[in-house]
C-alpha cells in the first residue's frame, strides 16, 4: 500500500525544476515497486499542499509520468500506476488496409495512432503548433524529393489523450500546390478520422506506394517541453514517406516518449504464388 505521507521533499537550491524533481520522485518509487499496479498515486492537488509547488507545476510532473507510460490519468479515478508501457501494435500493412476499407465505402471513425496507443476517438484531440509555407531545409527537401529552398508546406501538430496528457509531435510536410486553398488552410482545422490517408483522400492524392523507418535519439528540448519529458529522456521517431507514381505527396515524422511505447511490426507473409 501507498505510505499516505509519500511526497517529495522539493530542494529549492537545485537547478532541477520543482515538477522534474516530483516526476523523478514517483519514477523512482514506482520503478522500485513502492507503488503496485493500479494504485493510486496521491492526488495533484495534495501533492501541491504537500510539496509547496503550484498545480500546475504537479500537473506537469504527472504528464510526465503518464507521456512515459508508467502511470495513466482516468477521469473520476485520478493517477494509476500503469501494469506495463502501452502497446503501439504497427501493422506494416495498416495503411493499405485503410485504403481499400474507403474503396469500400468504409467511413473512417477513428485513426491509425488512435487505435494503435487504444485512445478512444473522442478522447483523441490534436493542438497545431505550426502551419505554413516555409523554405525547405536539407533535411526536408531530401524527404519531399526537391531542391533545397524550394517552398514546402509544413504542419506540426501536438497530439494528447483526454485533453491533458501529451501522447506525440508529428511534423508533417506537403507541397504548397497541393494544399493551396483546402481545408488545412482553415484556421479551425485541426485533424480528421482516418488520419492522414483520409486527408489524402480529400485531396485526390492516393498514394500507392510507401515507407517508413524507425530510430531512437534523445529529446530535443522542444520535444522535452511539449511532451512533458525529464531532461536526458529518450524518444522514438517515425519517419514516413508517401509516394504517388513516384513523387512524394506526404512526408512525416511522429516522435513520441521511448519509455511510454513498445513497439511491434505485424507482417503479412502470405504467399501470392504457389510453392
Amino acid at each position: 500500500m501507498t505510505n499516505t505521507v509519500d511526497y517529495p521533499t522539493i530542494d529549492t537550491t537545485s537547478s532541477t525544476p520543482p515538477s522534474v524533481q516530483i516526476a523523478d520522485h514517483y519514477r523512482h518509487a514506482i520503478t522500485q515497486g513502492r507503488y503496485a499496479i493500479d494504485e493510486r498515486l496521491p492526488r495533484t492537488d495534495i501533492i501541491a499542499t504537500q510539496t509547496g509547488c503550484g498545480y500546475s507545476t504537479v500537473h506537469d510532473a504527472i504528464n510526465a509520468l503518464a507521456a512515459e507510460g508508467l502511470v495513466t490519468r482516468q477521469n473520476g479515478k485520478g493517477t494509476m500506476v500503469r501494469s506495463a508501457p502501452r502497446p503501439r501494435v504497427v501493422d506494416a500493412d495498416r495503411y493499405k488496409r485503410e485504403i481499400e476499407a474507403r474503396d469500400r465505402g468504409h467511413v473512417p471513425t477513428s485513426s491509425s495512432i488512435a487505435r494503435d496507443i487504444d485512445v478512444p476517438w473522442e478522447n483523441y484531440s490534436v493542438q497545431v503548433l505550426d502551419s505554413s509555407t516555409t523554405a525547405a531545409t536539407h533535411r526536408q527537401a531530401e524527404l519531399m524529393g526537391i531542391n533545397h529552398g524550394e517552398p514546402v508546406y509544413r504542419r506540426c501538430t501536438l497530439g494528447r489523450a483526454y485533453g491533458h496528457t501529451p501522447l506525440h509531435i508529428s511534423t508533417s510536410l506537403m507541397h504548397p500546390s497541393h494544399v493551396r486553398g483546402t481545408f488545412f488552410m482553415h484556421p479551425d482545422y485541426t485533424h480528421r478520422a482516418g488520419g492522414t490517408i483520409e486527408e489524402l483522400r480529400v485531396l485526390g492524392l492516393r498514394p500507392d506506394s510507401g515507407r517508413e523507418w524507425l530510430r531512437s535519439r534523445d529529446a530535443t528540448a522542444e520535444e522535452v517541453k511539449f511532451l512533458k519529458l525529464y531532461r536526458g529522456a529518450a524518444v522514438y521517431e517515425l519517419t514516413r514517406v508517401f509516394l504517388r507514381k513516384r513523387e512524394v505527396v506526404e512526408s512525416s515524422e511522429l516522435v513520441m516518449p521511448a519509455m511510454g511505447v513498445t513497439w511491434t511490426w505485424a507482417l503479412d507473409l502470405t504467399s501470392k504464388t504457389p510453392i
